[in-house]
């Protein structure tokens, strides 16, 4: 059986930088955690619903060059 592992914010970014060398610049131990962080805004949107189907998103980009 497969078992969900649910980790703190703290955990992740642990592990992402565990995840990098060791003479990783400071830029992109930055960049490392902006992505993640994204990643992990983008997955607590999904949660909460707050995301758009494809065909409502070409609808919207659709209209941006519409006007």
């Amino acid at each position: 059986m497969n078992e969900l592992v649910i980790m703190t914010d703290k955990q992740m970014a642990m592990d992402a930088l565990d995840q990098l060398p060791e003479t990783a610049s400071f830029q992109e131990i930055k960049e490392e955690l902006e992505i993640l962080a994204a990643l992990k805004r983008g997955l607590d949107a999904s949660e909460a619903g707050q995301v758009k189907t494809s065909a409502e998103v070409k609808e919207m980009v659709g209209s941006w060059f519409t006007k």
